[in-house]
């Protein structure tokens, strides 16, 4: 009697474990998938939660704010904009693209960060700040509760970099990361454990014409199979490709097909490996 091999997606397809669309997605992933390595970035600092009631509202842009955070409360709690996680009335509420470009009727906020900066016209310092706008659909009623991870003072938020020489604090607040390893004994088997399958478009961007005949760049959207086929991608990881270079994850979107993931998609950077943040090395086998 000869027996057959049979793929582990089969026999997890087979007792209903995985519906059929999401191996299907795998199956295009296997045939122009290309493997590639995760590191998940670790909340390395320390982690605070509260709520808000009171808003004031800015008269010239017309939104609604609260102060995140001021120099008066602590400063080594500053807040990691890339961890900033904001919830109106229990409804979670996604961060705006950009900083004060709102998609219209889109349950979004925005970060206004003033950091080391003086009055134009007395020269005067100015206290730093941090606040929360809201899209402009926000009627300043309600309960807003947030999250946020803190990251040094000193860090430059541009390059997420250091300024200052040795920082005890940015090494503790801004350095974490976990290398993806799949949990699927089976899957393991078959490609490299650290691996996963990643589509990436044929080109890095896409050049468009809009209605008024201006050439605008797109970014073109990465994709990958949900769990046990590929890790779950999170905002700000990074994907390392097999010749070393690095790329930030953002504008993370899940597809669900009604309510099963079935898809996972996002936009990515290239990041200097070299820089301190990202210079981390790789486990290969």
């Amino acid at each position: 009697m000869s027996v057959f091999w049979t793929p582990p997606w089969r026999k997890l397809f087979r007792t209903k474990a995985i519906p059929i669309i999401v191996v299907q997605n795998y199956k295009f992933l296997e045939l122009g998938g290309e493997p590639v390595y995760l590191l998940h970035r670790r909340q390395a600092g320390d982690l605070y939660e509260d709520e808000v009631t009171s808003f004031d509202l800015d008269p010239v842009a017309g939104m609604y704010y609260f102060v995140l955070w001021q120099p008066s409360e602590n400063e080594e709690k500053f807040p990691d904009p890339r961890s900033v996680k904001i919830w109106v009335n229990e409804q979670p509420w996604n961060a705006a693209y950009a900083p004060d470009i709102f998609k219209p009727n889109a349950q979004e906020f925005s970060l206004w960060i003033r950091k080391n900066a003086v009055d134009q016209n007395t020269q005067a310092e100015l206290p730093d700040e941090v606040r929360v706008y809201f899209n402009p659909l926000f009627t300043g009623v309600g309960t807003v509760r947030y999250s946020f991870t803190t990251i040094c003072k000193c860090i430059d938020l541009s390059s997420m970099q250091p300024t200052r020489a040795n920082c005890p604090l940015c090494q503790l607040s801004t350095f974490g990361w976990e290398q993806y390893l799949n949990p699927n004994r089976h899957i393991r088997d078959q490609m490299m454990p650290h691996t996963f399958l990643l589509a990436w478009p044929a080109t890095d961007t896409n050049l468009v014409l809009d209605n008024q005949g201006f050439v605008r760049e797109s970014k073109v959207t990465h994709w990958t199979s949900p769990p046990p086929f590929s890790p779950y991608v999170f905002e700000h990881d990074v994907i390392v490709r097999m010749n070393d270079i690095r790329y930030e994850v953002i504008n993370k979107a899940d597809r669900r097909f009604p309510d099963i993931l079935v898809q996972q998609e996002f936009d990515v950077v290239e990041v200097e490996k070299d820089h301190p943040v990202y210079n981390v090395p790789v486990t290969r086998n």
